[in-house]
């Protein structure tokens, strides 16, 4: 935010610019954050609390609100030191920006930052003079040497080098940056060629690389903002969704990384940010899983982006408001800063610059954790960077005016090392190279080496072995492979003991995927797995390949998901996250058995399996919810119904029309379930 004066009956007074400020008649001058400062507002509102928002009532007494007419002036500024990283962080500053940016830094006595942007001036524009004057000839001259920031060819060939698919071509372009005599190591730049590759934009459900074997089905939804430059340092902002745990099953949690990019893509984009969201491998966010997952997520990050080390931010709300406030201070090596949100547990801050949000009326998670927090920090002599806002009447939820003003908080906080300030970025491209990079990735420093193309069988499968995105890509090839060979060392990978459990999810799918026949004996014995997750990927792929052989291991199946369904129903209770999956279960069953196409067996199974657990039980169930997620139960049972349905029309075997009358008849108040369901009968 730029400083911003507005007078009221005299003239303007010279303010220091160390921030908010208020003079009022009579000369007492106040600082503070100052909210409530239109010209045709009645009263200006310091905020003890730091807070900019309008709507905040909580803490502010009448002493913190001041009469407008008895208002001489204020100003309204950020201390000079975020100001400055607020305004330096924006993309495509001109020359006469980043001389503008250096007076300002000059009259704040932030020497570095106003020699950086002076050198970033004669880098936008090598002519103009202001700039050159202020730093000296010869000193650019020997800044500049070599430098790709200062050297326009040296910037011309590197983002062509970046862009290149073979190898020769990009060590044709070396040759010539090395003639340059170019500072930048060439690992720089193929660790930049390769993030080039990756996508811009969201991508959901992303499977972890790096130590995956350690992090069994981790994932993350990224949100890569169209400005990326794989040559340019980026903040990266680490978000931690909400949810908890909701199911027997401990692995089962509420809540996901899609879900709670739904708060962050708008301004990933608006900031020039990359906002990752993992999902949670258990709940709490403070358990151990979690804390090795982020951990290599942080390095997967690190290796695959151009991250700024001084501008990596951690956020969560809800759940992971919670999780905010046990990872910010646990890491504080981390993080430039952190932003809980309606979570609680908090108050120690590892001396990070911290941003606390809460609702007033927030019935989920209570408000006077975090009131305490704020409270502690209010009182603490070291006067810590922090700010707290509640707002009434907005509940458990993230409002938008927060979710804005917690980024541009963040974008103005870089990470320091002790007492030596950050005046620039940090890129995680000029890392040591790592054992993870080069398992995970490949190393950066073999650039001359010939880009793979159709990998061994044997090296596919180690890679599939392996699990998370190596897996997966090594999967995507195996898929294409349709011949015996690869189905049976892929079953081998799904047969053995020692295999985590998501990478036997890619070997069933690889079969599913490779279609021959010879696939269904290998899934046939997985078909009593106790991982849901593998026998889901396995009748997913018994369904792809269908045929008489495939009946007998989808009937086993069919007997494991009712296992997995009475250890959900404990005491006539289903968690509802649970009850959604186990549904989904039944669901690719439906669709499995109708490929296969044994009416007989299908019609006993459905009726055993589904109707008489899920629809139509001797012993009646509950799913408790509450008001955030009461639409998950019926839409799980409509979902279900409406495959079931498929199922029995193809089918094309009368007796279907029983089991539908059954399914529907305790239901008669979803509509949509009878709906689908009648839609059925009428066909059969």
């Amino acid at each position: 935010m730029r400083a911003a004066t507005v007078c009221f009956g005299i003239a303007a007074l010279a303010l220091p610019a160390s921030a908010d400020t208020l003079i009022l008649k009579g000369g007492k001058k106040l600082e503070g954050v100052i909210v409530s400062s239109l010209p045709d507002d009645p009263v200006v509102v310091v905020n003890p609390y730091n807070s900019r928002c309008p709507q905040m009532t909580y803490g502010i007494t009448e002493k913190e609100r001041y009469p407008r007419e008895k208002v001489v002036e204020l100003k309204i500024a950020e201390p000079p030191l975020v100001e400055y990283r607020e305004r330096a962080s924006k993309l495509g500053l001109s020359a006469e920006e980043h001389v503008e940016l250096a007076k300002f830094c000059d009259a704040n006595k932030l020497s570095e930052e106003r020699d950086r942007e002076y050198r970033l001036a004669l880098c936008a524009d090598p002519s103009n003079a202001e700039a050159l004057a202020a730093v000296g000839r010869a000193v650019w001259s020997a800044w500049s040497k070599g430098n790709p920031l200062a050297d326009g060819k040296l910037r011309e060939l590197e983002s062509e080098y970046v862009r290149m698919e073979k190898p020769g071509e990009a060590a044709a372009h070396w040759d010539q940056m090395a003639e340059r005599g170019t500072t930048r190591p060439r690992v720089y730049l193929e660790r930049a060629r390769r993030s080039a590759k990756q996508p811009t934009g969201r991508r959901d459900k992303v499977p972890l690389t790096v130590r995956s074997e350690l992090s069994a089905g981790a994932n993350y939804c990224i949100h890569v903002p169209k400005t990326y430059d794989p040559l340019v340092p980026t903040g990266l902002v680490v978000a931690l969704h909400g949810g908890g745990a909701n199911a027997k099953d401990p692995t089962i949690v509420t809540g996901n990384g899609q879900e709670a990019m739904n708060f962050y893509d708008d301004l990933a984009e608006e900031r020039g940010v990359i906002v990752v969201c993992p999902s949670a491998l258990e709940a709490p966010w403070s358990g151990k899983r979690n804390e090795v997952f982020l951990d290599a997520l942080l390095d997967e990050m690190k290796i695959l982006y151009n991250v700024d080390e001084n501008r990596i931010w951690l956020t969560g709300h809800s759940m992971g408001g919670f999780g905010a406030w046990d990872l910010g201070p646990k890491r504080a090596e981390v993080w430039a800063a952190f932003a809980p949100c309606a979570g609680g547990g908090g108050g120690q801050t590892g001396d990070l610059p911290v941003y606390i949000f809460h609702g007033t009326d927030d019935n989920v998670v209570g408000v006077q954790s975090d009131r305490n927090a704020a409270k502690s920090l209010l009182d603490d002599k070291k006067k810590p960077d922090f700010v707290y806002t509640e707002i009434d009447k907005v509940g458990h939820g993230f409002p938008d005016w927060v979710r804005k003003d917690i980024f541009r908080f963040f974008v103005g906080r870089w990470k320091d090392d002790g007492k030596k300030r950050a005046t620039g970025p940090k890129s995680s491209f000029d890392r040591k190279t790592t054992k993870d990079e080069i398992k995970g990735f490949g190393d950066p420093a073999a650039a001359s080496s010939p880009e793979a193309g159709d990998a061994k069988l044997g090296a596919l499968v180690a890679d599939l072995e392996k699990g998370g995105g190596r897996g997966l890509e090594a999967a995507k090839q195996l898929s294409q492979r349709k011949d015996a060979a690869t189905v049976a060392a892929v079953g081998r990978v799904l047969h053995s003991k020692k295999t985590a459990s998501d990478a036997k999810v890619l070997a069933a799918t690889v079969l599913g995927d490779i279609g021959l026949p010879d696939g269904v004996k290998p899934l046939a014995a997985e078909a009593s797995s106790e991982d849901f997750r593998v026998l889901d990927a396995v009748v997913e792929s018994l369904g792809k390949l269908g045929g008489r052989d495939a009946v007998d291991p989808l009937v086993r199946a069919a007997k494991q998901f009712g296992v997995f369904w009475e250890k959900a129903n404990q005491a006539g209770r289903i968690d509802f996250t649970e009850y959604e999956l186990r549904c989904q279960s039944f669901g690719r069953l439906c669709a499995a058995l109708g490929a296969a196409g044994d009416a007989a067996a299908a019609l006993a199974v459905i009726e055993r399996e589904i109707v008489l657990r899920v629809y139509a039980p001797k012993t009646p169930y509950a799913v408790p919810i509450d008001e955030r997620f009461v639409e998950i139960p019926p839409r799980a049972r409509r979902e279900l119904m409406e495959r079931m349905a498929a199922c029995l029309v193809a089918l094309k075997d009368p007796r279907g029309k029983a089991l539908l009358e059954a399914a529907k008849a305790p239901w008669k108040r979803e509509a949509p379930l009878v709906a689908a369901a009648d839609a059925a009968i009428a066909q059969l």
